[in-house]
C-alpha cells in the first residue's frame, strides 16, 4: 500500500529578512485526513513558515510543492485556487460589515451582477452549524465578542471548502465551549480527509487533537 501524497509541502526552505535567517532548510508535509501540529518558541519561524505555506511570502530557497508539484511565484490568490486557507491569530474581519458579508467577502453568490444574499444565507447555513453561530448573519461583526469574531473567521476559511486548513492559535480568544466546538470541527473535518496544520502553544490541545508534530528551534 503507498503513503498518500502530500496535499501541501516545504522541501528545504529557507527564508531571511534584512540578511538575518529565519528559516534553515525546514522540511513539512501536510496529507489528507491528518492533523499535524507546529510547535516551537516565539520567534522560532512559525509565523515566518505559514506566510510560505500560504502564499504570502517566497522562499529565499528551496521548494513549496502542492500535489506533489513545485509551484513558482505561489500567491496568495494561487493558495486559494489550491484550496488552501489561514486562520491567521489576527483576525481579518471588517467590524462594519454583516456576519454574513465578512464570511462570505471575496465568494459572494451574484445575481444579474449583484450580490445575491438570499443564495448567500442559504449557502451559510452549514458553516455555521460547524462552528456553532447562532447569531443573526446580519449582525455587524462590530457587536461580537472576541471570541465569537474568531468563530466567524473560521466560518470565513471554512466557506471556501478548503482541501487544506491552517490553524494559528485558533483557541486563544475562545471560551471553553468553543474551544469544544473547534476540536469536534477539526475531528470532523480531518475525517472528511482535510489536512490539517495547528500551531498551538497549548500541548493538551495537540496531545488532544494531533497525529504527527513539527517542532522548529532557531529556524
Amino acid at each position: 500500500m503507498t503513503e498518500e501524497r502530500p496535499l501541501l509541502e516545504a522541501r528545504q526552505v529557507f527564508r531571511g529578512f534584512f540578511g538575518n535567517p529565519v528559516l534553515k532548510g525546514v522540511d513539512i508535509a501536510l496529507l489528507p485526513g491528518r492533523v499535524h501540529a507546529l510547535l516551537g518558541e516565539n520567534g522560532a519561524g512559525k509565523s515566518t513558515l505559514i506566510n510560505l505555506l500560504s502564499g504570502a511570502l517566497q522562499p529565499d530557497g528551496g521548494s513549496i510543492l502542492v500535489d506533489g508539484k513545485p509551484v513558482e511565484r505561489f500567491s496568495p490568490a494561487a493558495a486559494r485556487g489550491a484550496g488552501i486557507a489561514v486562520v491567521q491569530q489576527e483576525l481579518s474581519l471588517t467590524a462594519s460589515l454583516s456576519i454574513a458579508e465578512n464570511i462570505g467577502l471575496g465568494a459572494f453568490p451574484r445575481r444579474f451582477g449583484l450580490i445575491d444574499y438570499r443564495a448567500l444565507h442559504r449557502g451559510l447555513s452549514d458553516v455555521c452549524d460547524m462552528v456553532g453561530l447562532t447569531e443573526p448573519l446580519d449582525m455587524p461583526v462590530a457587536d461580537l465578542a472576541l471570541g465569537r469574531r474568531q468563530m466567524v473567521e473560521i466560518a470565513k476559511a471554512l466557506f471556501r471548502r478548503p482541501r487544506v486548513l491552517i490553524l494559528d492559535e485558533p483557541t486563544s480568544s475562545l471560551s471553553a465551549h468553543e474551544a469544544g466546538i473547534l476540536a469536534r470541527l477539526i475531528e470532523t473535518l480531518r475525517d472528511r480527509g482535510t489536512a490539517l496544520l495547528y500551531i498551538s502553544h497549548r500541548l493538551n490541545e495537540v496531545q488532544a487533537l494531533c497525529s504527527h508534530v513539527t517542532v522548529l528551534k532557531d529556524g
